[in-house]
């Protein structure tokens, strides 16, 4: 967790002269300042340096968005669809009844063929066993898959994300932290003077 105390706290001690804060957002682990000049990030909880001062202009955007490990999310797509499939098989397809009713008589048994018998009631068990399997083997994939889907759905993470013309983007964890706060430090980084075209923001 930041420390409210910090720097963050007080970001018009970082002002030049003539530099003064238009908006300021306090996130969980660190602080966003729109000045008349730059754009002050604050992540102290954060990898690297706990303070990145960007020249305005070279803002591009301040958005934020929730994503988490896509390849949870696109194994879990995998397991439940294989599950789906193995399970409406073993419920609906009748594996023991495509040998139908076989009867080995007496008959056979004098000729010497009642080995015949075996294998067909071998047979039998086994694609009734069949049934059971897939049908085992579908609930369990499907299992799996929803485990995986909520692994993603435990790490998704919101992230407010700075875009910084020719350089990479700036990024820190946006939890708490509203839409509509970083819509307001968005509309900040427009230049003095600027005439918003949308007509409904009028």
């Amino acid at each position: 967790m930041v420390d409210e105390g910090g720097w963050q706290a007080t970001p018009e001690a970082l002002c030049y002269a003539g530099e003064e804060i238009e908006e300021h957002v306090t996130t969980r682990e660190g602080a966003i300042s729109v000045t008349s000049h730059r754009v002050l990030v604050f992540t102290p909880d954060g990898e690297g340096s706990n303070f990145q001062a960007i020249e305005r202009p070279n803002v591009t955007g301040i958005s934020k968005s929730a994503g988490g490990a896509t390849r949870f999310l696109l194994t879990s797509a995998k397991w439940l669809l294989v599950g789906l499939v193995l399970a409406v098989a073993g419920w609906l397809l009748d594996f023991e009844g495509v040998l139908g009713p076989v009867s080995v008589g007496e008959s056979a048994g004098q000729v010497g063929v009642d080995w015949i018998g075996g294998l067909f009631s071998f047979f039998t068990t086994a694609f009734a066993l069949l049934d059971d399997l897939l049908l085992v083997g579908g609930v369990g994939a499907l299992v799996v898959g929803l485990a995986l889907l909520g692994w993603y759905w435990h790490t998704r993470a919101e992230t407010i994300r700075i875009e910084v013309a020719g350089e990479e983007a700036v990024e820190l964890p946006g939890a708490g932290v509203s839409d509509a706060a970083v819509q307001t430090l968005d509309r900040a980084l427009e230049p003095p003077g600027a005439v918003d075209s949308n007509p409904s923001n009028r």
